[in-house]
């Protein structure tokens, strides 16, 4: 059932709440931009955990989430290797021109970093996902869990909206 809304709901809508998603909703919140995230699973949400990469931290630094991060002791990670199945060598080099069996290693202190972190982190995405999508929450954005989008409609001369589903019920959402 589709429902004439007079007004939006949100300026924003985003449609999915795992780390780009959550993020974006933070950084809306933030600014005091009113924003909705819809999220198709309820968190915490099985997923296999991943390394960051240290541009990662300014990210977090400016959504205030990297004392939460150490609160939730995720393993710190102060650099990379990249490896060859083929070869046993370790090798020191920009990278430029490696032959394809070769190792190479990076300090995350070796090069410039924003911060005051010569590291990043481990997440075990479940709880990192998790901890975004709370953090977005908690700023301000309005999340719905366990909510499936099924279409966003873009009406001529109106507000566009998002249609969702909750266990057989249909709703409609609008955004600017």
């Amino acid at each position: 059932m589709l429902i004439n809304i007079p007004q939006p709901d949100f300026d924003i809508g985003i449609i999915g709440g795992g780390p780009a998603g959550s993020s974006l909703a933070a950084y809306l919140a933030k600014a005091g931009i009113s924003c909705v995230l819809f999220e198709r699973e309820t968190f915490p949400r099985p997923h296999v955990g991943e390394s960051l990469v240290p541009a990662a931290n300014r990210v977090l630094q400016e959504l205030g989430l990297l004392e939460q991060m150490e609160a939730a002791k995720f393993p710190r990670k102060y650099g990379s290797a990249w490896t060859s199945v083929t070869s046993k060598k370790i090798y020191s080099h920009d990278f430029e021109g490696l032959p394809l069996d070769c190792r190479g290693d990076i300090r995350f202190d070796e090069r410039e970093m924003q911060g005051d972190r010569n590291y990043t982190y481990h997440v075990d995405r479940a709880k990192f996902d998790h901890l975004l999508l709370q953090h977005a929450r908690k700023l301000g954005a309005t999340v719905y869990e366990g909510v499936r989008v099924n279409r966003v409609d873009f009406p001529k001369d109106d507000f566009p909206r998002i249609v969702i589903s909750s266990e057989e019920q249909e709703v409609v959402k609008s955004v600017r």
